[in-house]
């Protein structure tokens, strides 16, 4: 049990580490194409508010890109 806790925690820690280097180094337009590979589903699931709060950028930047 405690191998799995910290098998997830690990992957957690990487998850997190690569969405920071990843505001800090990309560029919106960047970063919303990221999120497309990573979550192709969440784009009709989940309202853009979220996803651009997630991106770190506004709703009318995220209309502009996904257009």
């Amino acid at each position: 049990m405690e191998f799995f806790f910290l098998q997830k925690m690990t992957a957690g820690n990487i998850a997190l580490q690569n969405r920071i280097l990843s505001l800090m180094s990309k560029n919106s337009e960047e970063r919303y194409m990221q999120f497309i590979q990573l979550y192709p589903d969440l784009i009709h699931r989940i309202p853009k508010t979220l996803i651009a709060s997630y991106l770190g950028i506004s709703r009318e930047t995220l209309s502009r890109l996904s257009h």
